[in-house]
């Protein structure tokens, strides 16, 4: 994923958003935000990733409130509902006649299950997505060429 110009919004929301887990006094969430916007500005945002970006303010946040993931609480949630759903996702993998492929769909799907988006992250949402990803294709199927990689790899990460 490149960056693009139109990610500068999307970063500064999320460090605003942030900003609001870490401190409790508006001046010190001016002042750290005044800090990622000066960072922002010294940055390539055409050559960046927007993950890597924001993993930078992150990091010095978290150094700052001595906390390393300001969406701790939301991911526990998230990981609970995918959690109760796994009996009926890993039938569904199962009874595919290609199994990997659709592994692959439902990865797919969970990608929706990102909390620095500005579109916000639902339950409601998240289920849809899913249900959606067994009656739709992908825009960009590269999954052919994934699969002949993998019957040389070593490893997977």
């Amino acid at each position: 994923m490149k960056g693009t110009l139109d990610c500068i919004p999307c970063l500064v929301r999320q460090a605003v958003e942030i900003s609001g887990k870490a401190f409790h006094d508006d001046r010190e969430r001016q002042n750290w935000i005044g800090g990622v916007l000066e960072y922002l500005s010294a940055q390539d945002f055409l050559e960046k990733t927007p993950p890597d970006l924001a993993a930078s303010f992150h990091r010095t946040l978290a150094g700052t409130e001595g906390r390393k993931d300001f969406y701790k609480e939301e991911k526990t949630r998230y990981n609970r509902l995918i959690l109760s759903l796994e009996d009926r996702l890993r039938e569904r993998i199962s009874r595919s006649p290609e199994p990997l492929r659709e592994a692959l769909t439902l990865a797919i799907a969970g990608n929706i299950i990102d909390f620095g988006t500005p579109h916000g992250v639902s339950e409601e949402g998240v289920l849809e997505t899913i249900e959606m990803s067994e009656r739709t294709e992908p825009v960009r199927n590269d999954s052919q060429s994934l699969f002949e990689k993998l019957k040389s790899a070593v490893s997977l990460l």
